[in-house]
């Protein structure tokens, strides 16, 4: 099966975030350009011997942003690494997110 990549508006050149859905249904969360998801979505293949399936890039407008999405995209999985995502650890967008949300309430 070929990979689908989906780009949502904006330029993929710039700072985003990104999904990697491999076959085995394993997700990878991750901050970055187009061309960065797609080195990741290789080098994951490879060590997981896991076909890539598709791949979403949404830009944002700076690389704070960019990390408070990645982080958020972490929480869709309810943060299981090791599980369903193959990231390892927290975003920094974590204590950013964690900042603002705090700095409003």
């Amino acid at each position: 099966m070929n990979a689908t990549t989906q780009v949502k508006t904006g330029s993929s050149g710039g700072t985003g975030s990104y999904e990697i859905q491999f076959k085995s249904g394993n997700r990878y969360i991750g901050k970055g350009s187009e061309a960065r998801m797609n080195k990741t979505a290789a080098r994951l293949k490879n060590i997981h011997n896991d076909p890539v399936v598709n791949r979403t890039w949404t830009p944002a407008t700076n690389n704070e942003m960019a990390f408070i999405q990645e982080y958020l995209g972490m929480a869709n999985y309810s943060f299981d690494f090791g599980g369903v995502l193959y990231n390892k650890i927290h975003s920094p967008g974590r204590k950013l997110y964690l900042s603002i949300f705090i700095s409003i309430t």
